[in-house]
């Protein structure tokens, strides 16, 4: 990305050998530049979805804006990050209004609410055997057996269901929080899901409030989830019997003109 030489006349030379050799040549070349662009696209898509969880957003979330091909390195994500909380916070109040939330699974188009499975996890919480502690340690012990047991990989564009999770032992930040979650609920906790630029993590409520965990443990990735504002008022909250997002803040109309008065006199 990664002889013997026969001597002839001009006259005698034969024209064909060189047609043919020009006709390969121009051939090969042009097979070898669309091999080239075949696999710079293919380098550009593995980069645009190597991110992970910062592209499942551009369908599902588009007022968060679209995610540019390019190398996404954390000192990018992390300008990325900036810019797109200024921006939503310009747009959105801080207060919500239901809302659906569509996502693409395997098997067709769903609201997330079907994602989350408490049930199909109740076996898990009982050989967990956290009933009979204190619920900070219950909600502690889950959370500690979620990021212990499961590995977290990137995986922009594919939702997987709960048991899919279960099954895999594997998942980013969406197929881990909402099993998180899906625990958390199994156990007996109110829990909800938020997303915000690009990332969504899980919160739980014990102590009369809301406490949040964050599934990716990555140092690198981690510093970027620590800016400020970044968990602030997320764009979606999803429990699991609805979805809230943020109102659209209303846009001031500019005071009408008096015709009245000439530019002359403004």
């Amino acid at each position: 990305m990664r002889q013997h030489t026969i001597m002839h006349s001009p006259k005698a030379m034969p024209k064909w050998p060189v047609n043919i050799v020009s006709s390969v040549s121009v051939q090969y070349f042009q097979i070898n530049l669309n091999c080239r662009r075949l696999l710079f696209i293919s380098f550009l898509l593995w980069i645009g979805l190597g991110l992970g969880c910062a592209a499942f957003w551009e369908r599902k979330a588009p007022d968060e804006g679209d995610l540019p091909f390019q190398q996404w390195g954390n000192y990018d994500y992390s300008q990325f990050i900036q810019q797109n909380m200024k921006m939503i916070n310009e747009k959105y109040a801080t207060d919500y209004e239901l809302k659906e939330f569509v996502v693409d699974t395997d098997t067709g188009s769903t609201l997330i609410q079907n994602l989350i499975e408490p049930g199909g996890v109740a076996s898990i919480v009982e050989e967990l055997r956290v009933k009979n502690l204190e619920d900070k340690d219950q909600i502690l012990y889950i959370y500690e057996y979620l990021t212990e047991e499961y590995d977290y990989v990137l995986d922009a564009n594919h939702w997987p269901t709960v048991k899919e999770t279960v099954k895999t032992k594997k998942g980013d930040c969406k197929g881990l929080s909402l099993l998180l979650m899906s625990l958390w609920l199994s156990a007996g906790f109110d829990a909800y899901v938020a997303i915000s630029n690009g990332h969504m993590w899980a919160n739980v409520r014990y102590d009369n409030r809301w406490h949040l965990f964050e599934v990716d443990k990555d140092i690198e990735r981690k510093k970027i989830y620590n800016l400020p504002g970044f968990y602030q008022h997320p764009l979606y909250k999803i429990f699991k019997d609805q979805t809230y997002k943020r109102k659209r803040r209303q846009m001031r109309k500019p005071a009408p003109r008096n015709p009245q008065l000439s530019s002359r006199n403004l």
